[in-house]
């Protein structure tokens, strides 16, 4: 039962802070935009932590503690098999690991385009 409770405190506490991390990803300095944006995200990361993420705990859980007599081994497989599920779970859905939209786009920029000429921009709209 002591796993359990702390299973599901573990569980609101990761939620919270993915739906506070992903909320200020996405904020963008609007009014009123990080708390719409912040319960937008709590909707996705809520269920999400709670059903994959306790099942993934539970199970590495009980792996680690029936198969690696080492706790000091065991806590670090559980780690990596967190990190591990976490990162599966971000390749399923296709999210980009390193926050890519972030980085500022330079192939783009006014500065690397050659300009175009009068008869490339007339004409196409």
């Amino acid at each position: 039962m002591d796993m359990l409770i702390r299973k599901a405190i573990s569980t609101f506490v990761a939620a919270g802070a993915n739906a506070i991390f992903f909320a200020l990803a996405m904020y963008e300095g609007l009014s009123g935009q990080f708390l719409s944006t912040l319960g937008v995200v709590s909707f996705v990361a809520f269920p999400v932590v709670l059903i994959y993420g306790s099942l993934v705990s539970l199970v590495l859980e009980f792996a680690t503690v029936r198969w690696v007599p080492n706790r000091v081994a065991g806590s670090i497989l559980s780690g990596l098999g967190h990190a591990g599920f976490g990162a599966l779970f971000g390749w399923m859905l296709d999210l980009d690991p390193f926050g890519s939209r972030f980085i500022k786009n330079t192939e783009n920029t006014p500065a690397s385009k050659p300009p175009c000429s009068r008869s490339e921009s007339v004409g196409r709209g």
